[in-house]
């Protein structure tokens, strides 16, 4: 591909590298768009292969999709980082937050910051109402987001596909990723271009896969799509008009893949050899599509594993 050449000197991706990219994590982006998306994320020092930043294309626009793991990965790279704390704040709870004025060290100057005075919990908890996160770092007062439930409420109306459904079924989450990165850009003055979906009411940075169990699913979706060997022991090449919908869920797949870490041949390969077996040599759209969830069931189990990860 001949964008890949003219790109192979940005950073220290390799060719092999930046076609997985362009196919993975910046699939359906235009050459101009993979260009825009690759060099803002070496100026940016991001790294697409460990969830930094992704792109998001919607209507033909693109969109770049910042992570809590790109955040996090900035704000280490200044002096006196000393992590970060989100928490979420139920009905249930019992709650209280100050203004309070500190004195910065560095600056000098008192300034005025909140403080949790208390939080304290009790189940069951009731509904999420709020959020707030604590950025940490050395020689300057600790830097506190608070957001109401009102602030983050039109996630669940967006138009990305899944982010309605991961913010409807993962709300504690995703509201303390949300709260825990203003937090952290606030603390280390981390100014870096956040982009929205034009029309969407909602930022694309607040994007993640969907998660969900669907092991029954897939193999029933597999089960009847599957011809008896008997009766068909080779399958045919789909027709014509399956072909865009065949690249379509070919770049899908290879996209999930990458959010796996299979991020070359060999890896791909044998992750589909171990968890799927395709009928004949050319696979349906309905085997494709059954290998989709597969895939995001892994995806899913990989993210819960980070969740249950101290933050």
């Amino acid at each position: 591909m001949a964008s890949s050449k003219q790109l192979a000197t940005v950073g220290n991706w390799s060719i092999e590298d930046i076609e997985t990219m362009k196919h993975t994590l910046a699939a359906g982006t235009t050459d101009s768009q993979f260009q825009l998306f690759l060099r803002t994320a070496h100026a940016s020092g991001l790294n697409p292969f460990l969830n930094h930043i992704y792109a998001i294309v919607y209507q033909g626009k693109m969109s770049l999709q910042i992570g809590i793991e790109g955040i996090a990965y900035l704000a280490k790279q200044h002096d006196g980082y000393r992590g970060y704390d989100a928490q979420v704040v139920c009905d249930n709870d019992t709650f209280k937050a100050r203004k309070s004025t500190v004195y910065n060290e560095k600056t000098g100057k008192r300034e005025d910051e909140w403080v949790i005075v208390e939080h304290e919990i009790g189940f069951p908890r009731g509904k999420v109402i709020g959020a707030y996160a604590i950025a940490y770092r050395n020689g300057y007062p600790p830097f506190t987001v608070l957001m109401d439930w009102s602030e983050v409420e039109h996630f669940l109306n967006s138009q990305i596909t899944n982010q309605k459904t991961m913010w409807t079924k993962y709300t504690a989450d995703m509201f303390k990723k949300h709260v825990a990165k203003r937090a952290l850009k606030g603390q280390f003055g981390i100014d870096i271009s956040e982009e929205e979906i034009p029309g969407s009411g909602a930022s694309a940075l607040e994007y993640e896969p969907e998660r969900r169990d669907i092991t029954a699913e897939a193999n029933s979706s597999t089960a009847a799509t599957t011809p008896p060997p008997a009766e068909e022991p080779k399958q045919t090449p789909p027709p014509a008009d399956d072909s865009l919908e065949m690249e379509r869920l070919r770049a899908e797949i290879m996209q999930k893949q990458a959010q796996l870490g299979l991020t070359n041949k060999a890896k791909r390969d044998e992750h589909m050899d171990k968890h799927f077996k395709f009928n004949g040599k050319v696979p349906t759209v309905n085997e494709i599509k059954a290998y989709l969830q597969v895939l995001d069931l892994h995806i899913a189990e990989k993210q819960a594993e980070q969740d249950e990860l101290p933050i």
